[in-house]
């Protein structure tokens, strides 16, 4: 906050019909804005307004300008019950200079009101007071760039209003306040550069509300504070760039409103919070470059709602979702639901059949008691799971796999089942591969080695042939192309078949043509396991390749029948 102030030998009225001898003015400069703002104030000491207060002791404080003011030099001129009780204040379109001192102060039932007044750069402190009027106006002030000092302050009444405050910049200290009776008005104010701590801070049940609310780069905390049953509202706020914490807050049954709230670069914490059955709202928001981390959270709100959001990260660790959770955000690079309970429902599809943009999941380590609503194509689960890279294992994909297969069976897409399952194999293939599931064997080496070996066989017969029998249709294609490729080979110069029968060659005029429906016959008769013998091997490859032809045939005719009843039966 920039300001120039200059004393003027001429007397400024007041709005009570009282004068000051000096006139100051202040012009403040908005670098910003490129302006100028010019103020005029009465000079006000203590031995002054002794006087006016001798003449009216409702005195009270307008457009008046303080140096380095001190509650205990005007204390005695107030109404008061001891030495550290003020009935009221009342200080509105003042200027503080320099430091001003407020706290170990108890102000009493008469109001307290400091609205549109403006501090200057030095400290500002009302630590350790006491406001016990219904109604505390801060609204409209703007401070310097000082610190602010509000730790351990008590309010009794039932309106706190800090409407349209600006903090600027410097650190902002309500710790350990206690609003526990009243409803609390921070929408529209704007906090600049520098840390707001309401660490252990206790909040009523009427409410809190920083709806609107501008923070600037710095750290702004409510560890460990108590919210009672009142909701708390955030709708429409902005974050700078800094972190955010939540983490060991308790919350009754209140709403918590984060909807709408855009982030610059931000870190946000909800470890070890304390969730009531209100709902929960982060919907709307942006946080383009940063995260969300909730760790050991119980979500027991009948409403979770991220829908439409841009979050570049969100991690749930150790967390409950004992109802419905709409994840159907807009954007999100990466989703973390690790060692998790889904107990309801988990939603990551839209309503209006958007995509759902997430291109990272991971869900190792979670339990689904309910359902997780999420479609193969719409939401590309193959690539959100293998989106995780070196990150995760072969064999923790294949677990993830394998519980979006059983959930995908239980929700009846079957189709999506298969998909997953089929993935799930081929991670489980990859990890017995690599070894993964050999951490603690001694002859890790051989028994790599003998699956190495074996692999290229087991991927060709189970994935290939009939992606580990989900795929009736592809096994047929693979009976058929098995059944043309015997075919050529019994064309081959050394292999022979006898049994050239007239009633099947007597129609074709070309030799070659008739040589290669026989061929195809006794492919087909062999693979089937048919056995006319109307047409036989005609020496020992042959007969040695018609047994092999009828084993690929008992084989595939199984496997068919495997991959088709589990088709139809499911």
């Amino acid at each position: 906050m920039e300001y120039v102030v200059k004393m003027e030998e001429r007397p400024f009225e007041l709005f009570n019909g009282f004068s000051t001898p000096r006139t100051v003015r202040v012009e403040s400069i908005h670098p910003e804005e490129k302006s100028t703002k010019v103020q005029h104030f009465g000079w006000m000491t203590p031995e002054l307004f002794k006087e006016y207060h001798a003449l009216d002791k409702d005195v009270m404080l307008k457009d008046v300008y303080f140096q380095d003011f001190d509650i205990h030099l005007y204390r005695d001129l107030f109404y008061r019950e001891s030495l550290h009780y003020v009935d009221r204040f009342h200080a509105e379109r003042c200027f503080f200079d320099g430091d001003s001192h407020f706290g170990s102060t108890v102000f009493g039932k008469g109001g307290f009101s400091l609205a549109h007044s403006t501090f200057g750069n030095g400290k500002v402190d009302f630590s350790k007071s006491t406001f016990e009027s219904e109604a505390v106006y801060f609204s409209g002030i703007r401070f310097g760039c000082g610190e602010k000092l509000f730790t351990s302050t008590v309010f009794l009444g039932n309106s706190v209003n800090f409407f349209s405050t600006d903090f600027s910049d410097g650190h902002v200290n309500f710790k350990t306040s206690n609003f526990e009776n009243a409803h609390l008005n921070f929408s529209g104010a704007i906090f600049g550069d520098g840390d707001v701590d309401f660490d252990f801070s206790r909040f009523g049940s009427l409410g809190t509300d920083f709806t609107g609310v501008c923070f600037g780069d710095g750290l702004i905390s409510f560890r460990n504070c108590n919210f009672n049953s009142g909701d708390l509202l955030l709708f429409g706020s902005r974050f700078g760039q800094g972190k955010v914490t939540f983490s060991d807050a308790v919350f009754g049954d209140c709403n918590v409103d984060f909807s709408f709230c855009h982030f610059k670069k931000t870190i946000f914490h909800f470890k070890y919070a304390k969730l009531g059955y209100g709902r929960f709202a982060m919907n709307n928001i942006r946080l383009e470059e940063g995260y969300v981390l909730f760790k050991s959270v119980e979500f027991k709100s009948k409403s979770v709602n991220f829908s439409d959001s841009v979050i570049d990260k969100i991690h749930f660790w150790n967390s409950i979702f004992n109802e419905h959770v709409n994840m159907a955000v807009r954007k999100c690079n990466r989703l973390t639901l690790e060692n998790c309970i889904i107990e309801k429902t988990f939603d990551m599809i839209s309503t209006t059949k958007r995509k759902v943009e997430i291109q990272c999941l991971n869900l190792m380590d979670t339990r689904n008691l309910g359902m997780i609503y999420v479609d193969w194509d719409l939401n590309d689960v193959k690539q959100m799971i293998y989106a995780q890279g070196k990150s995760t294992s072969h064999l923790d994909k294949a677990h993830q796999f394998r519980l979006l297969k059983e959930n995908f069976h239980e929700i009846g897409h079957y189709k999506d089942e298969d998909r997953a399952y089929v993935e799930h194999k081929r991670c489980e293939a990859l990890a017995e591969l690599k070894g993964e599931d050999l951490v603690h064997v001694e002859n890790k080496g051989r028994i790599t080695l003998l699956r190495r070996l074996q692999y290229p066989f087991r991927w060709f017969v189970l994935d290939f042939i009939g992606n580990y029998a989900t795929n009736p249709f592809r096994i047929l294609g693979t009976l058929v192309l098995t059944i043309l490729a015997f075919t050529f080979i019994y064309l081959l110069p050394f292999v022979e078949l006898d049994g050239r029968k007239s009633y099947y060659v007597s129609s074709i005029v070309d030799p070659q043509r008739a040589a290669f429906m026989t061929a195809l016959y006794h492919s087909i008769a062999t693979i089937f396991t048919i056995g006319y013998g109307d047409v036989n091997p005609g020496n020992g490859i042959s007969m040695f390749l018609s047994g092999f032809e009828g084993f690929i045939g008992l084989f595939l005719m199984a496997y068919f029948t495997v991959a088709f009843l589990r088709k139809t039966l499911r």
